[in-house]
């Protein structure tokens, strides 16, 4: 299935609430054949269901896109919110940089800052390139998850764990009221450690991400946070 699609349909039905298909088509333009295809597809695996020309997410339903497919969505809300994250920096802050298409973009507006930053993003990584800059750049160690180009496990829990951070930037898939929600539990972990071990903590997102139902895995949060919304 196309991811872009995809995705865009699920974004239209985040609220948990009944969407009429012919709507849906109107405003996604979707042709009708093409957006039944899709709805299809996402009843067989549990995603939503489709009742009298209607359909609604599914609340348990979690569905992760890749990285190289959630960048071409809300780009411009995502490029404001990392030159945001630039505006938050001085020199010589020691910084953490979580896994997501939002905090990567944050790559081509700080890496000239004059500051040290450790980041599990793979995707982060890609945008620095070949041209580097003087702030200091350290990968943490694990295991890569595809899905979202992070670093995850043990090794990079236990590493982060070890670091003390000025600033932290934590991508999420949800805020529900106050609460905020990812797709992978290894991902909720490393958030979280990082979180611990921060003086400021900013949770980074875009406005699609507000009220987004069906995920499982809470971030657990021991201290004040703040958000850096587009």
């Amino acid at each position: 299935m196309n991811d872009i699609k995809l995705e865009k349909i699920l974004d239209h039905i985040n609220d948990g609430q009944y969407k009429s298909i012919s709507e849906m088509s109107k405003k996604l333009k979707i042709p009708r054949t093409t957006l039944i295809y899709y709805i299809k597809k996402l009843e067989a695996k549990n995603i939503l269901t489709k009742k009298w020309g209607n359909v609604i997410k599914n609340i348990d339903s979690n569905l992760e896109f890749k990285t190289n497919n959630k960048i071409k969505l809300n780009t411009k809300a995502k490029k404001n919110i990392a030159f945001q994250i630039s505006k938050l920096l001085k020199p010589k802050d020691v910084i953490f940089i979580d896994s997501g298409s939002t905090t990567g973009l944050s790559a081509q507006f700080i890496k000239d800052m004059n500051i040290t930053i450790y980041t599990n993003n793979i995707y982060f990584i890609n945008l620095l390139g070949l041209e580097g800059g003087s702030s200091k750049v350290f990968i943490i160690p694990g295991n890569l998850y595809t899905k979202t180009l992070s670093i995850i496990g043990s090794k990079a829990i236990n590493e982060i764990n070890s670091i003390k951070f000025d600033k932290c930037f934590i991508g999420i898939n949800s805020k529900i009221n106050n609460e905020y929600f990812t797709s992978n539990q290894e991902e909720s972990l490393i958030k979280e450690v990082a979180i611990k071990n921060s003086k400021v903590v900013y949770m980074v997102f875009d406005k699609s991400k507000i009220n987004v139902q069906g995920l499982k895995y809470k971030i657990k949060i021991n201290k004040k946070v703040n958000e850096v919304v587009s």
